[in-house]
């Protein structure tokens, strides 16, 4: 079977799925892919978010598109699937300068 998510929304108040509303959502799995100069400098996947991760830029620029998983409630405690929201590309731009 599939689960289809019809309504999915991350609000201060909790996290609402097919009507249902929960106190909080936890972050399970991540997935970035990074480009510069159209082309795929890093495909990054793995648990939750761990440490930082650094991708040199070819440039001054470039951008990530990518996806996070969540888990309604808690990962010890779910209280439904998981569910996957998709990040919308975003530009990197290195600044002019650095404090």
């Amino acid at each position: 079977t599939c689960l289809r998510i019809q309504f999915t929304s991350l609000l201060p108040e909790g996290c609402i799925i097919n009507g249902m509303t929960f106190s909080s959502c936890l972050l399970q799995h991540r997935h970035w892919v990074i480009h510069a100069y159209n082309v795929v400098l890093s495909d990054v996947s793995g648990e939750a978010v761990i440490g930082m991760s650094c991708t040199p830029l070819p440039g001054s620029s470039g951008s990530v598109r990518g996806s996070l998983m969540f888990v309604p409630a808690r990962l010890a405690d779910p209280k439904g699937s998981p569910f996957e929201v998709e990040v919308a590309e975003f530009p990197l731009q290195q600044p002019d300068y650095i404090f």
